[in-house]
């Protein structure tokens, strides 16, 4: 049988560990609630956000590979993000998807799809830690859908063309938390975050 004074230093325990849970998991509903609430935030060179900042359009006058970032960062859970090509240049077809550590500041020095943060697709070339891996057989086309998903707890993020079914997918073990993390390289090239 328990002591007295050895049942109150249980109860205490108990209790500083349900609330450590409760606390734990107040925050991923914070976090889960993000993703549906998505809209671009930080934009370099030539990009103009509309619409609430849910459209992200190219309006430069020349190719030029240009970063949009969204506003949510996400640490912790799963989070699924769909993004519509509204318009995609059929000449040279640009376009990146996927992550960034949220601890990047300036996206505008170099290429963003080389920090050492970013993993992701291209329309060409598979990107891990910034370093171009392999070749990626992209079979986007202007009005598919994509959906990034970022399952923060194991690491993997994944790309699914909603249009075609063919999904890709990638451990990811770059610092947390994430931003979606996009690039535009053409003008008139255009992205919208759908909810």
């Amino acid at each position: 049988m328990m002591s007295e004074r050895r049942f109150q230093e249980y109860l205490r325990n108990e209790i500083n560990r349900l609330q450590h849970t409760r606390n734990d998991l107040q925050k991923r509903m914070r976090i889960l609630a993000l993703s549906e609430n998505e809209y671009f935030t930080t934009a370099s060179y030539d990009i103009r956000l509309e619409e609430n900042s849910k459209v992200a359009i190219h309006t430069g006058k020349q190719m030029f590979h240009n970063t949009v970032l969204a506003e949510n960062s996400y640490l912790s859970g799963t989070h699924r993000l769909r993004i519509k090509i509204e318009n995609l240049n059929s000449n040279h077809k640009y376009l990146f998807f996927g992550v960034l550590s949220s601890s990047i500041d300036n996206i505008q020095s170099v290429p963003s799809f080389y920090s050492p943060s970013a993993y992701g697709w291209s329309m060409k070339y598979i990107y891990v830690k910034g370093i171009q891996i392999g070749e990626y057989d992209s079979d986007i086309i202007q009005e598919d859908v994509i959906e990034l998903e970022l399952n923060c707890d194991e690491r993997i993020i994944s790309l699914l063309n909603k249009r075609t079914n063919k999904k890709m997918q990638m451990m990811a073990d770059g610092k947390l938390p994430w931003k979606l993390h996009c690039t535009i390289c053409c003008p008139g090239d255009c992205l919208r975050l759908l909810d």
